[in-house]
């Protein structure tokens, strides 16, 4: 009935849409299609390698290389597993994700050490998989970035020999500040903001999730998502642009409900609401 319909609308507005819109697996993510073309291979492998995104703020970065980390766990370990898809051995028991913000431990004793911590040999049959996520590491001293460095360098020379196996995503918003050392041992990528009509298109698809539309209003969708940024200050900002529709949708619930209560608004059951009001209304 339309009470529940807006009492949901209402519960989903209380979260950050960021956080709710944010892209769960590889197929959830916006653009990057080399991105999502180096994770399907590493689905299939069960190595992957150690990689820096580097790139603008809100373009994606941490978002899918959480996004990675539960694909791999999705797609290999036993819970999930497709028997007859895979040799068994290429599945892991576990598979799961370290988080350091390098802005906030700097130095080598911070950063390597806690990731060292985690690699431990095994002698179980078992693997085991730990993604270290390492964000902001543009802020990382150079003693540190070097170290860090040794560390990837042994963990992949160990790949095989080791059940406690660990991998890197390295993040940072300037590539510039990175060691050559560190560097040079990752598969380096870069994240540009992706188009405003790839925006417009995941958009669509994922409000739908949320109860929202935009059937007629694609236009205003694509001058909304466009205004967010430009090539001029590193292109559009995607974090920027769902706080915005998320605003934009609060203020077209509130409205819609404003008018009930006058009796100006014909009732209906709000499941789905189009999130731009259309001209004649």
């Amino acid at each position: 009935n339309t009470r529940h319909a807006l009492a949901n609308h209402l519960d989903a507005m209380s979260n950050p849409w960021t956080d709710i819109l944010s892209p769960k697996f590889i197929t959830d993510i916006c653009g990057h299609d080399q991105v999502r073309t180096i994770s399907n291979a590493c689905m299939e492998s069960g190595r992957l390698p150690c990689m820096l995104f580097y790139g603008p703020p809100g373009t994606g970065k941490t978002c899918t290389a959480r996004a990675i980390v539960r694909s791999l766990s999705k797609f290999h370990t036993p819970s999930s597993f497709r028997g007859g898809d895979f040799e068994y051995t290429k599945t892991m028991a576990s598979v799961s994700l370290l988080e350091i913000n390098a802005s906030d431990k700097r130095t080598f004793g911070d950063v390597v050490n806690t990731i060292g911590r985690k690699y431990i040999p095994s002698t179980s049959s078992d693997i085991n998989l730990t993604v270290v996520l390492v964000d902001e590491a543009d802020s990382m001293t150079e003693a540190g970035q070097r170290e860090l460095g040794n560390l990837i360098s042994k963990c992949e020379r160990e790949w095989y020999n080791n059940n406690t196996r660990l991998s890197f995503i390295i993040c940072c918003n300037n590539a510039s500040k990175i060691t050559s050392h560190l560097y040079s041992q990752c598969l380096c990528i870069e994240f540009l903001a992706p188009s405003a009509s790839d925006i417009c298109a995941w958009l669509s698809s994922r409000l739908e999730v949320l109860g929202w539309i935009v059937d007629g209003n694609s236009k205003k969708l694509l001058e909304l998502v466009s205004s967010s940024g430009s090539a001029a200050n590193g292109g559009i900002d995607l974090r920027h642009v769902v706080n915005l529709v998320q605003s934009s949708a609060s203020s077209r619930l509130y409205s819609i409900m404003s008018r009930i209560e006058q009796n100006q608004e014909q009732v209906g059951d709000y499941r789905f609401i189009n999130l731009f009001e259309s001209d004649n209304t």
